[in-house]
């Protein structure tokens, strides 16, 4: 899905998650959490795991050629993600690289459909600064892989899953809700008092942003559940830790709708 006009550049892709909200107690827990401020740095110790393996999706070179006049645009390029996977996104997505004189550049335009993370295509926006300066834009597109809607885990001492956590990367859309818990969910259980933060993704005005927390969904039950609906599409990140420095496993479980 390339569109070739007569120019020179360059451009390439990264990944990236993180954020941050509201707890929702549940009993007579009165110590501070100190997942409850975004701004503790120990909130966002997390150990990333990826979703599945990352491909390219798609890949090209955009020739653009010079004029006497400055000129900009708007190229598509890329292709509906492969099924079962997502595009990937966040700083340094997609890849870009341009070789151009004279001030020249290019850089991510937007996604050709923004609410709709299984669509791999995207605009590139392409700057020719005139005195006939000639280049080109390379551009590398990345996907990855959904792989399966639950994972197990077990902790100790993760200070309200703020440190030695496991997460998990999930990759919503924007409007979509998920339902996420140890509780609640098909798949999902709970050994002990389990405790969960989603965080935003990467990127602007998200920035390492708490989306929400739940600690007990059904006190005095132990297992959690967060139901969100995102304000943006991105990889949202969610850690699965332990209330307080209390020891505690279980299986946490999603669902995304529509």
């Amino acid at each position: 899905m390339h569109r070739i006009i007569r120019y020179s550049f360059i451009a390439c892709v990264t990944l990236a998650a993180c954020g941050l909200d509201e707890p929702v107690s549940g009993d007579d827990k009165t110590a501070d959490d100190p997942a409850d401020d975004p701004a503790d740095p120990e909130a966002t110790a997390v150990a990333e795991q990826m979703l599945g393996q990352t491909l390219e999706s798609s890949h090209g070179v955009l020739q653009i050629g010079g004029d006497l006049f400055p000129k900009d645009f708007d190229l598509p390029v890329g292709q509906v993600c492969a099924p079962g996977f997502v595009r990937v996104e966040g700083p340094g997505e997609p890849m870009l690289q341009g070789n151009f004189g004279g001030g020249g550049y290019c850089s991510f335009g937007s996604w050709i459909t923004p609410s709709n993370p299984r669509d791999c295509s995207a605009l590139i926006h392409i700057h020719t600064p005139g005195n006939f300066f000639s280049g080109q834009c390379t551009y590398v597109i990345h996907q990855i892989e959904e792989g399966p809607r639950q994972f197990s885990y077990a902790a100790a001492n993760t200070s309200s899953a703020a440190v030695n956590t496991t997460a998990q990367q999930i990759v919503l859309g924007l409007g979509q809700t998920l339902t996420i818990g140890t509780t609640d969910v098909p798949g999902s259980s709970a050994n002990g008092d389990t405790f969960l933060i989603l965080r935003y993704p990467n990127k602007w005005p998200y920035n390492t942003g708490v989306a929400a927390v739940n600690d007990d969904a059904h006190p005095p039950a132990r297992g959690s559940l967060i139901t969100f609906t995102a304000p943006t599409t991105g990889t949202y990140t969610i850690a699965a830790g332990c209330w307080s420095n209390t020891s505690c496993s279980g299986t946490v479980a999603w669902t995304i709708t529509p």
